[in-house]
């Protein structure tokens, strides 16, 4: 196994431990959008396709903002949505309510600058418009399609889904 093929492991291995595509796809519309707008401080909506738009904030207002959305990821519940954990319970232990602290605790150590959190909330932020899109997109299946598209519509999805959390991935293997 060469070095690349080693690095392009990782990465894989490294986005698993940053999400359950399986858990996400199955995250509602109205959920995801709630999150997405949590996450960009509710400047844009990607339901109303980012027709409202965001005003010029200042600089400080912005690492305001993505330093309160990093800690909605990190000590919220944004991350159990993404593993599938459905109870907010403290106290429950579970598999993913495992795989969504591991997720939080790597986040939460990686943070040691303003561009790796701005990094991982246009992430999640990101994630989440492809639930909305994948949602949106199943939504208009009828029983006959769905038979045909639906395994295409996820694969898909789980693609792009992988293909978002790639960046985040890399940016945190350089850090560890």
């Amino acid at each position: 196994m060469s070095s690349t093929d080693r690095l392009i492991l990782s990465q894989e291995q490294m986005s698993d431990k940053l999400y359950d595509a399986e858990s996400m796809m199955q995250i509602k519309s109205t959920v995801a959008n709630g999150y997405a707008v949590l996450l960009n401080n509710g400047a844009i909506s990607p339901k109303n396709n980012g027709k409202k738009k965001e005003k010029s904030p200042k600089k400080k207002k912005q690492d305001d903002s993505t330093s309160l959305a990093f800690l909605a990821l990190t000590s919220g519940n944004v991350l159990d949505a993404c593993f599938g954990v459905e109870q907010a319970s403290r106290t429950g232990d579970s598999p993913a309510r495992r795989k969504a602290q591991a997720a939080k605790d790597l986040l939460d150590g990686c943070s040691t600058t303003d561009s790796f959190q701005d990094l991982a909330v246009e992430t999640y932020y990101n994630a989440f418009k492809i639930v909305i899109e994948y949602n949106e997109q199943m939504s208009k299946l009828n029983c006959f399609t769905r038979c045909f598209k639906a395994k295409k519509i996820q694969t898909e999805t789980e693609q792009k889904l992988n293909t978002t959390f790639s960046r985040l991935a890399e940016a945190i293997g350089e850090k560890r």
